[in-house]
């Protein structure tokens, strides 16, 4: 990883860099979420900390959590409500929307963690490569797949549009089943 390319990708947005965490602040992280962190995001953490304009502040890794999830929580709950939506893997579609919300909910606090990094942006990690995959989650109807690695992601989000290529043959546990990645 080019540490300082992603520092100035991250620069133009706006965002302040500090210190990157420690590793009792990342263990406490992965201890928030229930499993490891995808290693690139990882690292990049422990070398600087992006700071506002839509970036989490992972030094308060419960209020991100929560935050996100509750977030997550509205999206499925429009989503349910207004597109008709329901993945498979939820089970049996409940009758009523709240009984619904819950269920998907219960699957999805039971599925691989996302870990939010901008705005409606999260690392997941990838069944099948070493690199996060970095996934856009407006809604669950309008999701796709933004970036194979930190440094990718953050060339798509914030570089040269031009020397972008398509993503192709992605597969997240759980998430590409729900998101049709």
């Amino acid at each position: 990883m080019n540490i300082e390319n992603m520092k100035m990708l991250i620069t133009k947005s706006g965002a302040e860099l500090q210190t990157g965490l420690t590793d009792d602040e990342i263990n406490e992280i992965e201890r928030v979420f229930g499993a490891p962190m995808p290693a690139d995001f990882k690292e990049m953490l422990h070398h600087f900390l992006p700071i506002g304009n839509m970036f989490y502040d992972w030094q308060k890794p419960q209020n991100v959590h929560d935050d996100f999830y509750r977030d997550l929580e509205n999206v499925i709950r429009f989503d349910i409500s207004n597109n008709n939506f329901w993945c498979p893997l939820f089970g049996d579609k409940p009758q009523s929307i709240d009984e619904s919300v819950a269920k998907a909910m219960a699957a999805i606090h039971n599925a691989p963690p996302l870990f939010p990094i901008y705005s409606h942006r999260c690392a997941a990690r990838s069944a099948s490569r070493d690199k996060s995959v970095v996934i856009s989650l407006y809604q669950f109807t309008d999701s796709a797949v933004y970036g194979v690695g930190i440094e990718d992601y953050l060339m798509r989000e914030f570089g040269n549009q031009d020397n972008v290529s398509m993503i192709e043959n992605v597969h997240v546990p759980f998430w590409s089943e729900c998101l049709e990645l």
